[in-house]
């Protein structure tokens, strides 16, 4: 999934998209819920005490499954 595309599914559920060289960090409202590695397929950092719906839950996983050369991460930014 390219970065723009979950960006946008995101918005649509209430959270925002934040990118930087090596994560992206997704907020809801100003709280972090988690990073995802832009180096790295399949890692992901969920804040502890963070709950998040099954819907965002499979949107996170699709993208964090995502090969960083099909994200296009870098033309978010």
């Amino acid at each position: 999934m390219k970065t723009k595309e979950f960006a946008g599914k995101l918005y649509k559920l209430g959270y925002s998209l934040h990118t930087s060289s090596s994560d992206s960090l997704i907020l809801k409202g100003q709280d972090a819920m988690c990073l995802i590695s832009e180096t790295r397929a399949n890692i992901v950092h969920f804040r502890i005490g963070t709950t998040m719906g099954s819907q965002e839950l499979d949107l996170v996983n699709e993208y964090a499954k995502t090969p960083i050369d099909m994200r296009n991460y870098k033309e978010f930014r």
